[in-house]
């Protein structure tokens, strides 16, 4: 069986940069195990202005630049106008019996043979939070709910990565859906748990979705109480220049410099180590649907402090493995991370429960063995 994935993927095979590409990643590495599976990665829409073609072991990862005199369109106006078109091309040159679309769901629904989408966000509702000004924003959002919405209703084999999603999907009755969650590198199952006392993680691009500027405000506060705390940051900085800029200024002018650290986009076996040895993890995020983070924190058993929005709730039981707060609610924020930082009978308590979520719904070969049994049965329908 020929599986073509369509996705975002990391260039660094060993370096995670955005949700949807580590998803890939993970589901790669195991996919690749299976001897009766040739698999192709093709990444659409990329800044170059041809089509580049990278291997991992017997896998083909194949990168579409903007391509022809359209380019100058914001990517999902010229994906409508051109870039469909030429994705579906190449795809049809790789001959695959089933094309996976991590995403993009306007791109699925022009592709007419056999294929499955998995939805991991609702591209309407993050277009709002781009590094655009808002007329443009504005712009992006509203064409993104006229193909996004349509797409949705058109598509008919869907796995969805948590029941949040369902509310966005239309015609359910008349559609086969899988539910599967995003997956966890396998290798973080095997990370022993050793966290350093008062020490706070957060990971995601320094951006404003993510909103980190909160987390840092909170901290500020919690030094108060514990003043050997600290808050480190993982994810690149070159994503929102500006919004980074404004997060360093703050700590600049608070005087946090020895507290507050920027680590940059790390390498995976460096994030585990980050996560082995946090007290927590903390999301201040605006917008989420299933982030890999907190499945990745679980696996390890780092209890997490997230923002109550979109599908995380599906994922942190609160008070059981982490707490939910309300989103921009930096009081809540410094009281639920105080109690994890006092309180370590707690604290392991919610280790324990994490690991024991995480053991099924998240590892990586688990997820492979699902998302195969869908492609079998996506096959015989067409």
């Amino acid at each position: 069986m020929h599986v073509v994935m369509v996705t975002p993927f990391p260039e660094n095979f060993n370096h995670i940069d955005g949700g949807v590409a580590g998803v890939a990643r993970y589901l790669t590495g195991e996919l690749k195990k299976y001897a009766d599976i040739k698999l192709s990665i093709v990444v659409p829409t990329t800044s170059k202005q041809y089509v580049t073609m990278q291997e991992w072991d017997d896998v083909k990862i194949y990168r579409i630049g903007v391509i022809g005199k359209w380019g100058f369109l914001m990517k999902s106006l010229y994906d409508m106008i051109s870039g469909k078109r030429i994705l579906n091309d190449f795809l049809q040159s790789l001959k695959p019996d089933i094309v996976h679309f991590q995403g993009v769901s306007y791109l699925a629904a022009g592709y007419h043979d056999a294929k499955l989408t998995t939805i991991h966000g609702i591209m309407e509702k993050d277009a709002l939070w781009d590094n655009r000004n808002i007329i443009l924003r504005l712009s992006k959002a509203l064409w993104l709910t006229i193909i996004e919405g349509q797409s949705r209703k058109k598509l008919r084999n869907l796995i969805l990565i948590n029941d949040y999603l369902a509310k966005y999907v239309p015609d359910k009755t008349q559609k086969n859906i899988w539910k599967i969650c995003n997956p966890v590198d396998d290798s973080y199952f095997e990370q022993e748990y050793n966290p350093l006392r008062y020490r706070i993680v957060c990971c995601g691009r320094v951006s404003k979705l993510k909103n980190f500027l909160v987390a840092i405000k909170a901290f500020k506060v919690i030094l108060n109480k514990f003043p050997e705390a600290e808050l480190r940051i993982a994810g690149s900085t070159k994503y929102q220049p500006t919004y980074f800029k404004k997060c360093r200024n703050y700590v600049i002018k608070n005087g946090l410099q020895d507290r507050v650290v920027f680590l940059g986009n790390l390498s995976i076996s460096k994030l585990q180590r980050e996560f082995s040895e946090a007290d927590c993890l903390v999301l201040t995020s605006k917008r989420e649907i299933s982030p890999l983070v907190i499945s990745e924190a679980m696996v390890i058993g780092v209890p997490v402090v997230a923002t109550d929005i979109g599908g995380v709730k599906y994922m942190v039981k609160d008070g059981q493995t982490g707490f939910l707060v309300p989103l921009n609610d930096e009081k809540a924020l410094v009281d639920k991370i105080s109690i994890l930082l006092s309180n370590t009978s707690l604290k392991n308590q919610m280790s324990i429960r994490s690991k024991a979520e995480a053991k099924e719904s998240y590892k990586a070969s688990h997820v492979a063995a699902l998302t195969v049994a869908a492609y079998k049965k996506v096959l015989t329908l067409y």
